[in-house]
C-alpha cells in the first residue's frame, strides 16, 4: 500500500511518525508500506481528479519504505531529513 501525502506549508511530515501514527489505529495488513511526501498531488488537466496512475508510478527515490533497513531508506527531498 502506498500513501501520498502532501505537508502543510511549513510543517515538515516524518514518514515514520506518520506510519507509527496510522500503525496505532490500523490493523497491520492496513498500515502502508511506503509512503511518498510530495509538494502537490498530480492531478489531471481537465478536472481535476488526482491521477492515480501517475501516484503508482513514482520513482522508488521518492518512496519511502517502511520495511527497509533505516541507512536504504530515501526521502523524497534531501532537505526532508
Amino acid at each position: 500500500i502506498l500513501v501520498a501525502v502532501v505537508p502543510r506549508p511549513g510543517e515538515p511530515l516524518e514518514p515514520a511518525a506518520l506510519i507509527e501514527f496510522l500503525a496505532a489505529r490500523l490493523p497491520g495488513y492496513a498500515v502502508p508500506r511506503y509512503v511518498a511526501v510530495l509538494p502537490e498531488l498530480p492531478r489531471t488537466d481537465a478536472t481535476h481528479r488526482v491521477q492515480r496512475k501517475a501516484l503508482a508510478a513514482l520513482p522508488a527515490a521518492q518512496l519511502w519504505d517502511r520495511r527497509a533497513p533505516a541507512a536504504a531508506r530515501h526521502p523524497t527531498k534531501p532537505g526532508n531529513r
